[in-house]
């Protein structure tokens, strides 16, 4: 019995470190290669537990240095509530510029923007993050990071 309890215990653990190194392998694959965003368009919808329903219709574009993503949603009683996602890459200046906007159901205005940049030559990453909220509170804040000088940053 203990011989059983034993092999069992072997081959569980022999599967999971197998297991382990084909995720290594699978991320080891894209290393290097820069995650590429594609065009797409979908609908879908969605009954809640109230047994309202949730309709939303999504339109992603790309571009050489960002994207673009429309999403409109529409529940049971035809009211619209919609949300732009713009994300910008610039490699020259190192900033990386994510902004979401829009309106609640209600018609309440939200925008959020987060603006990372990179100095590699002083090795610091500076964000910087914008709020317009429902009611119209403006909040934000900047902060700068440097990175360890001995250990060299996580490749990009």
């Amino acid at each position: 019995m203990k011989n059983s309890v034993l092999i069992v215990l072997l081959a569980s653990l022999s599967l999971n470190v197998q297991a382990g190194q084909l995720g290594i392998k699978h991320r080891l694959h894209g290393e290097g290669k820069p995650h590429q965003r594609q065009n797409f368009s979908e609908s879908a919808t969605r009954t809640l537990a109230n047994g309202e329903q949730i309709t939303r219709e999504t339109v992603q574009t790309t571009s050489e240095n960002g994207f673009n993503r429309h999403s409109t949603l529409t529940n049971s009683a035809g009211q619209t509530a919609t949300q732009d996602l713009t994300v910008v890459n610039d490699p020259s200046t190192g900033t990386h510029t994510r902004t979401k906007t829009g309106t609640t159901f209600k018609g309440k205005s939200y925008r959020h923007q987060r603006q990372v940049t990179v100095d590699k030559e002083n090795q610091t990453a500076t964000s910087t993050v914008n709020n317009t909220h429902i009611n119209g509170q403006t909040t934000g804040h900047t902060s700068t990071h440097q990175w360890n000088t001995v250990t060299p940053p996580l490749a990009e």
